[in-house]
């Protein structure tokens, strides 16, 4: 989550490196509500959809320099040591390999 925000924050690419990439949406979600959220990257192109709607900004996905076609030894944080955690529980986490996967 952005700090003191109810944005969700999707950082793609390594952030200590040059070169990574925050997915833009301009979605805030609802505080006290479950939300169903899916990050995809198919091709290189990264989409963020959130209960089933897509919202990266401009509403198409989002081209990711950093990201290739393919990815192997894929690492997935729910934070950084930059910012606090969000008060957020995460419920049936799940990485697959399929991108149609829902």
């Amino acid at each position: 989550m952005f700090p003191d925000s109810t944005k969700f924050y999707w950082i793609a690419g390594n952030p200590s490196e040059p070169g990574f990439e925050w997915v833009k949406n301009d979605f805030n979600m609802t505080l006290n509500q479950e939300h169903h959220v899916d990050l995809k990257v198919v091709n290189g192109i990264a989409y963020l959809y959130i209960d089933r709607n897509l919202v990266n900004e401009n509403g198409a996905g989002q081209k990711l320099t950093s990201v290739g076609p393919t990815q192997t030894n894929v690492k997935l944080f729910m934070s950084n040591e930059w910012h606090l955690v969000p008060n957020a529980e995460v419920k049936n986490f799940g990485m697959y390999a399929d991108a149609t996967v829902w």
